[in-house]
C-alpha cells in the first residue's frame, strides 16, 4: 500500500541522524512520522504544543527531563524513569502534564519508527533544545520529506529569525 511504501521510504532515509517526515500539515495540527535507526536519540526538547505518539515499529526509550527546584544553575536532569514504548502503545506530550524529553531507540539491531500527532503545525512553532548545563537552543522543526513538497513549513523562515536575533 502507498501507506508501507511511505513507512518504508522514511525508514531508509536520512541514515545519520534523526529525521522529520511530514505527512500530513492541517495548518492548525501536524501528522508527521518519525524514524530512529539504531544508536540514534534526540537531542532533549520541548513541544510546546500537545501531542500524541505512538511507535509503529520497534521501540522508543523516554527520558523525561526537568529543571530541578530551588537550584539556581539551571541545569536540565532526568525526571523519574526513563520509560519504554512498544508497538501499539501511545503516549502523550504538552506543556501542561510534561513536554521536555530525551528520546532513544530501544533497539540496537532495527529501525524504531513512530507516528506524531500535534496540536498545531510544527514546521512553524518555536521550540527548543536544551542543553544539561541549562542553555536553551530555540529551533522550528523542519522536515526531511524529499517526496511531497511541504507549503505549511515554515521552518527555515522562522529559524533565520531565530539567529538573527541572536546576534
Amino acid at each position: 500500500s502507498r501507506a508501507l511504501a511511505c513507512l518504508e521510504q522514511a525508514a531508509e532515509q536520512n541514515l545519520d541522524r534523526y529525521a522529520n517526515r511530514e505527512t500530513v500539515d492541517l495548518l492548525s495540527q501536524a501528522l508527521v512520522l518519525d524514524r530512529d535507526h539504531p544508536g540514534q536519540s534526540t537531542p532533549i526538547h520541548d513541544h510546546t504544543v500537545w501531542g500524541l505518539i505512538g511507535v509503529l515499529r520497534g521501540a522508543e526509550i523516554g527520558q523525561p527531563y526537568g529543571q530541578v527546584d530551588g537550584q539556581v544553575d539551571g541545569q536540565w536532569r532526568p525526571q523519574g524513569p526513563a520509560h519504554e514504548l512498544l508497538a501499539g502503545q501511545v503516549e502523550a506530550v504538552s506543556p501542561r502534564i510534561g513536554d521536555v524529553h530525551r528520546v532513544f531507540n530501544a533497539r540496537q539491531d532495527q529501525t524504531s519508527i513512530s507516528i506524531h500527532v500535534y496540536g498545531a503545525n510544527i514546521g512553524a512553532v518555536q521550540r527548543s533544545v536544551y542543553l544539561e548545563d541549562g542553555t536553551r537552543k530555540p529551533f522550528v522543526s523542519g522536515y526531511s520529506n524529499q517526496t511531497l513538497p511541504n507549503l505549511w513549513d515554515r521552518s527555515a523562515e522562522l529559524n533565520a529569525q531565530l539567529r538573527a536575533a541572536a546576534l
